[in-house]
């Protein structure tokens, strides 16, 4: 299996026109995702640690097929749950990556 995380190509454009034709609930999900693309620095150190390969490789690639689906207006209710699982998620796992190599650093500096 290749490790390679590869992120969606859609750009704010696709994701701002999804927002407008969706009113709030369309800009609430907008502005979670810019949220999320906001810690971007602390997910690209636990997407790129060799912990981060094995834990978030599936769940980014899962996510990705939602969010383009999601965008693209075809979703299903369990791929907009899948996508909400995924983002919940990796969010977690993203900060306990970081606090486990953190840590590991301090340890080996103590």
């Amino acid at each position: 299996m290749d490790n390679q995380v590869e992120m969606p190509n859609r750009t704010f454009s696709d994701i701002q026109g999804y927002a407008n034709r969706h009113g709030k609930k369309g800009q609430k999900m907008v502005s979670r995702i810019l949220s999320s693309l906001g810690k971007n620095e602390q997910f690209l150190n636990a997407v790129n640690s060799t912990l981060g390969k094995e834990l978030l490789t599936d769940l980014v690639n899962m996510m990705e097929e939602s969010l383009d689906k999601i965008i693209d207006e075809s979703a299903t209710e369990v791929e907009r749950a899948n996508f909400r699982v995924g983002r919940d998620l990796s969010l977690r796992w993203v900060e306990k990556i970081n606090n486990y190599y953190n840590n590991l650093k301090q340890l080996k500096e103590g």
